[in-house]
């Protein structure tokens, strides 16, 4: 008994000293650092591994700030090696082995550069696709003149990959420098705002040789940087003739200073590019009490950040922003159907899941604004039809569609729903063809560079495709000598040849040789002499390959006064080769206002692609 109540004593004291020894405050949490990516290189532009925060000396708002965090990534390992500071013990970025990784996305300005110059491009992505792509990097090809979400992928997927570079190819030249050079920084929102819900960091590399921007945009340019920070996308503008000799082309200070901000470079090569991104820095830093800011990407920092590093023979470029860390969201919730359409609308990665074209073509310039005529066409075999006991098939299409411009405007989206009820007859025919639907969107009024851009949807899953196309609205209120978008279809079969090919339609255009074609177009504003009469000179011509194939001998069209107005409908035939070769090819018609004054030339040209297939 004595032995159990000295237990118990003790016990008791010890219960009593615990309480009576003073407990120490919580610590305050850490704030979160600001954090920016850089790459850092030796004389030979090889990245350098072994750098130490000491190393490194951040400057913001004109004073130097203390590095809390440092990480280096090494994207062909896959790999993260953190070196903090004395006081630090956390990576500069959360990230996990599978997003520590190459994420290259190219650009290239298909309606700018020369025939060589794709060649070029082609060449150099085949090649590092066959003999250069680490395993784990992943690439996405995005062409300005417009594409399908299908192969605009960020994937490793080689195949598409291919598929992709295939379909880059010589437009005919006809594109205005300073509208392919908005065609350019549209698709590069495109992508910069896409990227961001891929973790880790992104190299934007831009293969033109006009990379510009015409105009005063300031406030969309603030926003693509801002873009760009939130995605932690790096862009490279590359000349894809770097040894070309002649004139330097006009570069605005648009995207020179987007490059040089994100820690990219301006007039890169690719090989160089894809050297420096072999690895980066995380650099995390407390900034002033006063200058703390919401980290999910919604702010930017009142003054840019300046990275020198103190190694001797080291070079480095850094962020000029901040880069957005979102929590990780371990289990998340189901996404509404109307916010994967929405996000499919705004991504070129969102919508891969539905085989998907788009022709989209200006036709006509009413009071109200230019009137744009699109056609979407789709594969039903990647929709859920329900087939029910009468023999019938049932499907839901979902359409939205909605216009951007290269200065942040955008229209409000259009939606259509169509209820698809389908005899097994049709149901096949569908399935071997496909399904279009033709819609016509109203822009504002004006000239300007648009990105059309659709969605479609089924009704009965999740399952997603996009496509888009670039359209330029003419200056036709001002006189100028603008045509319509060029639509190409086969010709009309005699009554005793049976059907039309449905491949030949003007949303497919897939012709056999020898076939006949007919293409339509408008011409506006053709000037009229003193016989009222108006007489235009009209060239076709074929290029396959960045070749001339084919080199129509112009011919005149003469007409009278419209009363209408100054738009005339003109359709020609084309009859196609019996030995032309399978493969893809881009018709492009020229007319020449004949009756323009000597020394003003008026010139308009249209383009549009088709295929030949056995």
């Amino acid at each position: 008994m004595k032995r159990r109540l000295a237990a118990l004593l003790t016990c008791a004291l010890m219960a009593f000293g615990q309480r009576s020894r003073p407990v120490a405050p919580p610590a305050a949490p850490a704030p979160n650092p600001w954090v920016v990516d850089a790459v850092a290189l030796d004389a030979s532009g090889r990245p350098v591994a072994d750098l130490a925060a000491e190393d490194f000396e951040v400057v913001q708002g004109g004073g130097a700030r203390k590095i809390t965090h440092l990480t280096w990534f090494d994207t062909r390992l896959h790999m993260a090696v953190s070196r903090p500071g004395q006081s630090a013990q956390l990576p500069a970025l959360d990230l996990l082995p599978d997003e520590i990784r190459r994420n290259l996305v190219v650009v290239v300005d298909d309606l700018g550069l020369s025939p060589g110059a794709i060649n070029a491009v082609r060449s150099a992505l085949k090649s590092f696709i066959g003999s250069s792509m680490s395993p784990g990097d992943r690439m996405a090809i995005l062409r300005n003149s417009g594409g399908s979400g299908v192969l605009q992928q960020l994937t490793g997927d080689t195949r598409i990959l291919v598929n992709a570079i295939d379909g880059i190819r010589y437009l005919g030249g006809g594109t205005s420098a300073a509208s392919a050079g908005s065609a350019t920084w549209q698709t590069l929102v495109y992508a910069l705002r896409g990227l961001r819900e891929f973790a880790g960091r992104k190299v934007v590399m831009i293969f033109s040789v006009n990379p510009g921007v015409p105009g005063s945009r300031d406030r969309a340019v603030r926003d693509v940087a801002h873009a760009a920070h939130a995605a932690a996308a790096a862009v490279y503008a590359v000349d894809p003739l770097p040894e070309a000799s002649g004139a330097v082309p006009a570069v605005p200070s648009a995207l020179e200073s987007l490059a040089r901000d994100t820690g990219g470079l301006f007039g890169a090569d690719f090989a160089r590019v894809l050297e420096n991104e072999q690895g980066y820095y995380a650099i995390g830093f407390q900034p002033e009490e006063e200058n703390s800011v919401d980290l999910s990407g919604s702010g930017s920092p009142a003054a840019p950040v300046v990275v020198k590093v103190r190694r001797p023979g080291v070079v480095v470029r850094a962020r000029a922003g901040f880069l957005s860390q979102r929590p990780r969201v371990e289990f998340p919730a189901p996404v509404a159907h109307a916010v994967l359409l929405n996000n499919a609308l705004a991504s070129p990665f969102a919508g891969s899941d539905i085989r998907a074209g788009l022709t989209a073509v200006f036709s006509e310039y009413p009071r109200e604004g230019p009137l744009v005529d699109a056609i979407v066409h789709f594969d039903p075999r990647d929709f859920a039809f329900i087939h029910d006991f009468e023999d019938m098939y049932h499907g839901t299409v979902q359409l939205w569609m909605a216009a951007y411009t290269d200065d942040g405007r955008s229209t409000i989206p259009l939606e259509r729903d169509y209820k698809l009820t389908l005899r097994p007859a049709e149901y096949r025919y569908c399935l071997e063809y496909g399904l279009s639907f033709s819609l016509q969107m109203k822009l504002p009024a004006g000239p300007g560079a648009w990105q059309i851009r659709a969605v479609v949807a089924d009704g009965a899953s999740d399952r997603i495709g996009s496509a888009t196309q670039f359209v330029e609205t003419p200056n036709v209120r001002q006189g100028s000598l603008a045509l319509s978008g060029l639509i190409l279809s086969g010709a009309s079969p005699a009554a005793d040849r049976g059907p039309a090919d449905p491949r030949a339609d003007s949303s497919v255009r897939i012709f056999k040789p020898g076939q006949g074609c007919t293409f339509l177009y408008s011409v506006f504003n053709a000037l009229t002499g003193p016989d009222k009469q108006s007489t235009l000179e009209v060239q076709t011509r074929i290029f396959a390959e960045g070749r001339l194939v084919l080199d129509g001998k112009p011919g005149r069209v003469t007409f009278g006064e419209m009363p209408g107005g100054s738009r005339r409908r003109i359709s020609g035939q084309l009859k196609l080769d019996p030995l032309m070769a399978p493969g893809d090819y881009i018709l492009q018609v020229t007319v020449r206002d004949l009756l323009a004054p000597p020394g003003q030339p008026r010139r308009a040209t249209q383009f549009t692609d088709f295929q030949v297939r056995q």
